[in-house]
């Protein structure tokens, strides 16, 4: 590949790795967002070639970030995701006891439970020039 005007074959690499990754993180939304999708689905929803979808697909499969319902011809979210979660409920901090309440108001009520907070940001936080506002909900 030729480098074009002050930009070197490591800046296109580099914008391609970053659109790959943005494509893969749309793809995993829209099955999300769907409840699970088929490979047709979630090309016509975003616009992308159907192979390239299949490709990326595939990818998140095996990284377990969605399952292949192979049967359905569909994908749903994977493992992998509630693990995410459980790491993101950690890193915020929601006491122990804070979600068991929420979890006992939601039993009672059943209705939707959240808790939610306000905290002064730290300056290590990804969010520090903002507040930061978080939520839980039952588990």
């Amino acid at each position: 590949m030729a480098p074009t005007a002050g930009r070197g074959p490591s800046a296109t690499a580099r914008e391609s790795g970053v659109a790959t990754v943005e494509k893969t993180l749309a793809i995993l939304e829209a099955v999300a967002e769907r409840g699970g999708a088929t490979a047709r689905e979630v090309s016509d929803a975003l616009g992308y070639p159907r192979p390239t979808v299949y490709r990326l697909l595939q990818a998140l499969v095996q990284s377990d970030y969605l399952v292949h319902l192979t049967g359905e011809h569909r994908f749903e979210l994977g493992y992998k995701l509630d693990r995410l979660g459980v790491s993101l409920h950690r890193q915020v901090g929601i006491p122990t006891s804070v979600r068991a309440e929420v979890s006992r108001l939601h039993s009672l009520t059943q209705t939707a439970a959240y808790f939610a907070s306000t905290a002064e940001p730290t300056s290590s936080s990804p969010t520090s020039s903002t507040r930061r506002r978080t939520r839980g909900s039952p588990r």
